[in-house]
């Protein structure tokens, strides 16, 4: 169907812009939510623990070092005689020389060092022995900032019955850091002390080297790189 409207009289006009109302933006916050925060930081230090453990392990592994598991012996079923090799003292094996460049940390490492590009003993002084923190990593997952242990020890006890259970757990944190609840220790950024199988820290640091060490001391050198070496 034609209407034969004459073009002449037709009329152009903006038409009105219309914008769509917009949408209503919801934000969602729990008064607690900053304890994930302190829960996400303490967790990446224990898992950069143990990322550095393993790193550990693998250099020694490189420089020749097994480790008791490792052992000929061990492997075919044999009991090692090696289980307090990490207690000062008491019951190391006797190796020769040979022996001792895979089964001592320390000898491993000083035979490969002469293969690795610029690196010299006062560099190794903090890959093996005392110094490198070694012998601790692996109490990543026995240590605890009070912070991050009351946020835990809250949220469990929602899941704990029966209501004594509670007040003990309560009671036995109260006596060990002067905290009446668990809000009062999570909210105290200055915090640092630390729960461990030796009883509740201070702050502690494992990689610091003591005041009293002179790393210019060829003896001193020696002494640490062979602390706890098996």
């Amino acid at each position: 169907m034609q209407w034969n409207l004459s073009p002449s009289k037709t009329v152009v006009e903006n038409r009105p812009m219309v914008i769509a109302p917009r949408p209503q933006t919801f934000v969602h916050a729990h008064p607690k939510s900053y304890t994930n925060e302190i829960l996400s930081s303490i967790e990446a230090i224990t898992t950069q623990k143990a990322a550095y453990r393993i790193f550990l392990d693998a250099f020694y592994y490189e420089c020749g070092f097994r480790p008791w598991y490792q052992h000929p012996d061990f492997i075919e079923g044999i009991t090692p005689h090696t289980l307090n090799a990490h207690v000062k003292g008491k019951n190391k094996q006797s190796f020769t020389e040979d022996e001792q460049k895979v089964y001592v940390k320390y000898h491993a490492v000083m035979n490969a060092l002469p293969n690795i590009p610029d690196m010299d003993k006062k560099d190794a002084v903090f890959l093996v022995g005392r110094l490198s923190g070694f012998h601790t990593l692996n109490r990543a997952h026995h240590e605890l900032g009070v912070r991050a242990m009351a946020i835990y020890l809250e949220r469990l006890n929602k899941t704990w019955s029966p209501e004594r259970r509670k007040q003990a757990v309560m009671k036995a944190f109260t006596w060990l850091t002067g905290y009446l609840s668990y809000e009062d220790a999570y909210s105290n950024e200055d915090e640092t002390r630390v729960f461990t199988d030796k009883g509740v820290l201070g702050e502690y640091d494992q990689f610091k080297i003591p005041e009293n060490i002179d790393l210019d001391d060829e003896r001193q050198i020696e002494e640490l790189m062979q602390y706890v070496s098996f």
